[in-house]
């Protein structure tokens, strides 16, 4: 399985630090939760959701997950309550109860950007022992995406 990250270059590791200090839409603080995204395009897409200038020192980082460790648990949004998407508070109970009692098993989670694609998360300690960042290159982003 292959999935994608953008980040700081100076973040190019996968050891879920951010979301540990301050939390994410799936995990509250507390959980080492690395998020990457099933495509460059959405890793790209989600990336721009959350800044409010176009990144000049940002990486694309290409990752492998063997195919036979690669057994998530999967969330649909047809799961999900209504209010998912505004509602923090709901899908992070789903991923600290999940990261806290499976941490070596995957969370593959509908994107908030584009809910028909997806993201995967995984933990600190499933990151360690299986996936590989196999590209780690500078992306250029287009400034047009930070354009109205």
């Amino acid at each position: 399985m292959r999935v994608y990250r953008l980040c700081s270059s100076a973040y190019a590791i996968l050891d879920g630090e951010g979301s540990r200090l301050y939390g994410g839409r799936w995990n509250s603080a507390g959980f080492p939760v690395v998020y990457t995204a099933g495509s460059l395009a959405l890793a790209m897409l989600e990336t721009r959701v959350h800044l409010q200038r176009m990144p000049i020192d940002y990486v694309r980082l290409m990752i492998e997950i063997p195919d036979t460790v690669f057994d998530p648990k999967e969330v649909s949004a047809a799961s999900l309550s209504v209010n998912w998407k505004s509602d923090t508070s709901v899908t992070r109970r789903i991923g600290d109860l999940h990261f806290g009692a499976f941490p070596m098993v995957p969370l593959k989670v509908p994107s908030v950007v584009v809910d028909t694609e997806w993201n995967l998360l995984f933990s600190r300690d499933f990151a360690a022992v299986h996936a590989e960042i196999m590209d780690n290159e500078p992306i250029a982003m287009d400034v047009r995406l930070w354009t109205v």
